[in-house]
């Protein structure tokens, strides 16, 4: 497995005609829309107006319908390893669900950032890391039963950490970095995997060649997970985490932090009043 060439872009792009093709309206976008109405609410905290916005995203319809408001200039359909926008075109850039399949992510967002005018803000919604927990306990659990190799089955996904130091080195100003984790149940597990296929997420590592599972594979899966993560209300329980990213790009206007010694009080003198 390549490190730089983590993802098969041959292969994103088929899953993304599939997700494309299917109704906008499928219960399968729930995701997106979840994502898209978080993105929103924490764009509605700032008080300015935008006036070139971009959307990214192949994300049936979800910021369209989460922020009417907006009119974007440009809308981006899936990931991209070079950002087609020239430099300081727009003052906003919502990403919605798609950052995570990016092989240069930090050489993405230093793209992102640049395509940003002075001030402008950039917000974007990744599958994170904690996602599908119960899935892979279960793949797991079906491989050693069967004596089988681990393998990739389910795509890696980045963490809280890693994003945070992404958005420094990216060079954005006064980045914020959140999650919050979904707790969805799902009638069974096999309608969880149809979802997440028909939300064009399923596995895309590159070189990972064909596998063919033996015959009740996934049955199996599908039988430990039912009774390792049962739901209190029947179906079996299903975990997102949704990581959220935001900065600004930097402007003279900003708030600065302060300089190294300029305080004007000594914490020693600060701590005697506590």
């Amino acid at each position: 497995m390549n490190a730089t060439f983590l993802f098969n872009s041959d292969l994103r792009a088929l899953r993304r005609v599939r997700a494309g093709n299917r109704d906008q309206q499928s219960d399968a976008g729930f995701l997106f829309h979840e994502g898209a109405q978080a993105l929103a609410d924490r764009l509605s905290f700032i008080s300015r107006a935008f006036t070139h916005p971009v959307f990214h995203g192949l994300d049936f319809g979800a910021l369209q319908a989460a922020m009417p408001h907006l009119t974007p200039v440009a809308q981006i359909a899936g990931e991209r390893e070079v950002w087609p926008l020239a430099r300081e075109s727009c003052d906003l850039i919502i990403s919605n669900l798609q950052l995570h399949w990016v092989n240069d992510l930090p050489g993405l967002l230093v793209q992102i950032r640049r395509c940003l005018r002075a001030d402008g803000f950039f917000s974007a919604c990744l599958v994170g890391g904690e996602s599908l927990f119960e899935l892979r306990a279960a793949i797991g659990e079906a491989e050693t039963v069967l004596g089988l190799a681990s393998r990739p089955r389910i795509s890696p996904m980045i963490d809280l950490h890693t994003s945070a130091g992404l958005m420094q080195r990216a060079g954005f100003a006064l980045p914020v970095v959140d999650h919050e984790v979904l707790s969805v149940r799902y009638q069974n597990p096999l309608k969880l995997l149809k979802d997440w296929r028909a939300m064009g997420q399923s596995n895309a590592i590159a070189g990972q060649g064909r596998m063919i599972d033996p015959k009740g594979f996934w049955p199996l899966v599908c039988e430990i997970y039912g009774q390792l993560f049962p739901h209190r209300t029947g179906g079996v329980t299903a975990t997102f985490d949704l990581i959220f990213l935001s900065g600004w790009a930097p402007a003279s206007s900003q708030q600065q932090p302060l300089k190294p010694g300029s305080a004007r009080m000594d914490l020693e003198e600060g701590l005697k009043n506590v």
